[in-house]
């Protein structure tokens, strides 16, 4: 069953998170493109917190720029995660996956920490990194990388990873 988008409100709660509006069916969240349009400056947000559904697979598309970008989503059943329009820092925790999830970030990023369980990855990074880490191993000064672990061929559970515009620190732990 195909979900309904669900929209958020740009009026924020008491500890400064966005409501969600109700939706019939929930799977997507859509916020508009300038959530802080028509805000005074003491109404604008500086995080917002989404708690979504663990019951049902995610794509998550996180677009336009942030400073910090912190997704918890350990717990999801996610298919896809796309962030681009670059970041200052970002630091995601996956979940174990299921199939081959695709993950590119792009835009650019200064510090780029990916971690989760231990599970088969490819990873791609191009358009430079000055240090980029997997595991235990470092890459200084990459332009392009391209690494894979050893059972990522034979694997039906693993990560597509894609890092292209450039980072300054990519990390990496699957463990």
């Amino acid at each position: 069953k195909r979900s309904q988008p669900l929209s958020t409100s740009k009026k924020s709660n008491a500890d400064g998170t966005l409501s969600p509006a109700a939706a019939p069916a929930l799977g997507s969240v859509e916020t508009p493109p300038n959530p802080y349009a028509g805000m005074s400056s003491d109404e604008i947000l500086h995080q917002i917190t989404l708690t979504l559904n663990d019951r049902i697979p995610w794509a998550l598309d996180l677009t336009g720029g942030s400073a910090d970008v912190r997704l918890d989503i350990a717990e999801l059943r996610l298919i896809r995660l796309d962030l681009s329009g670059g970041a200052r820092n970002v630091d995601a925790a996956l979940p174990a996956p299921s199939g081959t999830i695709p993950i590119e970030i792009s835009g650019g990023a200064r510090d780029i920490s990916i971690h989760g369980p231990k599970t088969a990855w490819r990873i791609q990074v191009s358009g430079g990194a000055r240090a980029t880490r997997i595991g235990g191993n470092s890459f200084a000064g990459s332009q392009d990388l391209s690494q894979q672990s050893s059972d990522y061929d034979q694997a039906v559970n693993r990560y597509a990873i894609q890092v292209l515009g450039g980072a300054r620190d990519v990390s990496f732990s699957f463990q």
